[in-house]
């Protein structure tokens, strides 16, 4: 295993030419090619023209490059983006090219009041996130508004695109270079009814994905598109939930607990049901499994338990916790990221008060003892099946 000696939480400041235009970005490990500008950004800004004074919305902008270079053609800009980390460099990189006419908000629920008159959508992962993001645009779009979709062919952009006409009028691809892809839809007066699958749970604005997981909670819980295993209890959260019982009885009483990349929250809240007398923090970089926790804090009516977002413990200002629970990312885009689990161990381990433990669960593969005992020296293996082990280490 090679690990990468990046620092994960050392910003980044490059100058990327868009469209021949150099834009000044801030950026970090962490996001999907953090270090460089996309073919499909570079078409954006090679082939979209917009009157400056217009407004834009770009959902998906990464580190904010895309939408600098729009602003500093004069036209109104807006980041659109669920992550926590994309919205932070967002922030820095419109502060560091002076663009004054930009606004950056999280791609959760947007204000009955936000509207563009165009919008671009990078594709973000997944199709039901990709769903719900064109559901959004073609709330906020007037008639006749222009929806640009911009993306790779590998990660599903014709799919995507069919499901843009679905909804939108004259889509055509406009652009193409390296396997990505640029295409124009428009948005008409509404002549018909929505396609069936811009009313399902999680992409109609409002609404939730339903998951019933005993194993957690007896109640219904909820979670959205995007969000890491937003159907289901994934099968490695599943085996760290039967090492739980164990952990939590050597833990003391009002002791403080943190689930870490918690997504929907299923370590976290079950920690929290199970005792009361806990206090639960959970955090995660995405801004929809933070609603997601948010939603389901009030469904089980928790008063030991509340989420955040963060990029991993940064800025976050935690206590010193007693238990770290985490199944941890591996991947920045598609690739294997070692740097994220060296950052998530290291900064665990400055977290938990003496004695405290780190609980994660990884698959088998990925050889995270290798990183842990650069911090730990008591480590163990509480659980293992032909897929996963559970890995626990005390400070």
């Amino acid at each position: 295993m090679q690990i990468e000696r990046v620092v994960y939480s050392e910003f980044h400041s490059f100058t990327w030419l868009l469209a021949g235009l150099p834009v000044s970005v801030v950026s970090k490990p962490g996001l999907p090619s953090w270090d460089s500008a996309t073919t499909a950004e570079n078409l954006a800004a090679g082939q979209i023209r917009l009157q400056a004074g217009s407004r834009l919305g770009i959902f998906g902008s990464r580190t904010g490059a895309l939408a600098a270079w729009f602003a500093r053609q004069g036209v109104q800009t807006t980041c659109l983006e669920q992550s926590w980390l994309a919205l932070t460099c967002a922030r820095l990189t419109l502060e560091a090219n002076q663009c004054s006419s930009t606004t950056v908000l999280p791609a959760v629920n947007l204000p009955s009041t936000v509207s563009f008159d165009s919008a671009i959508i990078c594709l973000p992962k997944g199709r039901q996130l990709a769903r719900r993001w064109l559901v959004e645009a073609y709330r906020v779009l007037p008639d006749g508004g222009a929806l640009y979709l911009a993306g790779a062919r590998a990660a599903g952009f014709d799919s995507v695109l069919a499901d843009g006409r679905d909804l939108f009028a004259n889509g055509v691809v406009t652009a193409y270079k390296h396997g990505e892809r640029l295409a124009r839809l428009e948005k008409q007066p509404a002549s018909s009814a929505l396609p069936s699958w811009a009313a399902r749970p999680g992409i109609a604005p409002g609404s939730w994905i339903e998951i019933d997981c005993p194993a957690v909670a007896p109640q219904m819980l909820a979670s959205l598109p995007g969000v890491f295993s937003s159907t289901e209890l994934d099968e490695g959260s599943a085996l760290l939930l039967q090492s739980l019982p164990g952990l939590l009885r050597e833990t003391s009483t009002g002791a403080s607990l943190l689930d870490l990349g918690c997504g929907w929250g299923a370590l976290g809240l079950a920690a929290a049901v199970q005792r009361p007398d806990l206090h639960v923090s959970l955090l995660d970089a995405d801004l929809l499994a933070v609603a997601s926790v948010q939603e389901n804090i009030q469904r089980l009516q928790l008063s030991n338990a509340s989420v955040s977002g963060a990029d991993l413990l940064e800025g976050a200002a935690p206590p010193a916790f007693d238990l770290i629970l985490s199944n941890p990312p591996f991947h920045a885009g598609k690739e294997t990221n070692y740097t994220i689990t060296q950052a998530l161990i290291e900064q665990a381990f400055e977290s938990l008060a003496s004695g405290g433990r780190l609980a994660l669960v990884a698959n088998r593969f990925l050889r995270y003892e290798k990183i842990l005992v650069e911090h730990f020296r008591w480590i163990e293996t509480l659980a293992e099946n032909n897929k996963f082990h559970v890995l626990a280490a005390r400070k």
